[in-house]
């Protein structure tokens, strides 16, 4: 196996290259350029100290730190995953004198330290998720657990005062910058709160993306879904009371919707296609969405 300690990889320039050691496989890693040789080989003597960081992961998660046996001066990367259910609390760093060492959050959820000389201990704690509740979602509601799934994914929000309005509208306005937000686009910016999912869902197919302010139907958000999801073909037709009621626009979407089982019928037998949505109703649409895919 190689000693890190005594590895030195190096560009045909003579300049020295950082690299990683893997601790199952041994194997090296080192970010290549184009039209560069490289050199590896393994010293009598060590060519640097190496210092492998000590990891302390509190119960409910772990921490993986690369690189794993890092030199002075080395950015170091600390990659903390939390268990289901619960959220990274803080990350300290110490070196072998106790002594603090500075660390800093990325925005991809890892943080970052120099390798200071001497070995250093990397502590993460964990802490359970606080659940999101609003006063107006009813518990035990047919819409509780989708409105709080939407909410802690950031796909939807509370409206203030610690409310949801459940059985508020939804404009078209909003279905776009959810459904971007599923995509994982930036939907901050621009010259209004929507303009970048607007122009997502153009460019995506989702819509036209005119009337923004104006309130979808049931079927307004079956179809943006469908489009959504490729608009795949649906094996069944609909057998439904008002099945007559759904725009041929939708027709489409709406059987495929059903067959999907992100929409079902009423006791008495109906889609109501027309209806206007609300935003519990969105939110249970998009949940099973988000869980279909």
């Amino acid at each position: 196996a190689w000693d890190p300690a005594r590895i030195a990889v190096l560009a045909s320039d003579g300049t020295q290259v950082d690299f990683t050691v893997d601790e199952v496989t041994g194997a090296i890693s080192f970010k290549l350029e184009e039209g560069v040789n490289y050199t590896v080989t393994e010293q009598d003597t060590p060519t640097a100290p190496v210092y492998r960081p000590e990891t302390e992961a509190g119960e409910h998660g772990t921490v993986s730190v690369s690189p794993l046996f890092p030199r002075q001066g080395q950015t170091v990367t600390i990659t903390p995953k939390p268990e289901e259910g619960y959220e990274l609390e803080s990350v300290t760093v110490t070196d072998r004198n106790g002594k603090a060492v500075e660390v800093t959050e990325q925005a991809d959820g890892t943080w970052k330290f120099t390798q200071p000389a001497g070995k250093v201990t990397i502590t993460a704690e964990f802490a359970p998720v606080e659940p999101i509740t609003f006063s107006d979602v009813e518990v035990g509601s047919w819409y509780e657990d989708a409105v709080n799934a939407m909410v802690e994914a950031g796909l939807m929000q509370g409206t203030g005062n610690n409310m949801f309005q459940p059985f508020g509208t939804v404009t078209r306005a909003t279905m776009w910058t959810i459904l971007a937000r599923m995509d994982g686009a930036d939907t901050e910016g621009g010259s209004s709160w929507y303009e970048k999912a607007q122009a997502w869902a153009v460019a995506e197919g989702v819509s036209d993306g005119t009337n923004p302010d104006a309130v979808v139907t049931r079927e307004q958000i079956a179809a943006m879904l469908y489009r959504y999801a490729g608009s795949p073909a649906a094996e069944n037709a609909l057998d439904f009371a008002d099945s007559g009621d759904i725009s041929d626009w939708a027709a489409d979407a709406m059987a495929w919707a059903v067959e999907k089982g992100i929409l079902t019928g009423t006791p008495d037998g109906r889609l109501n296609p027309q209806g206007t949505a609300t935003r519990a109703e969105a939110a249970v649409m998009l949940q099973r969405f988000d869980e279909m895919k």
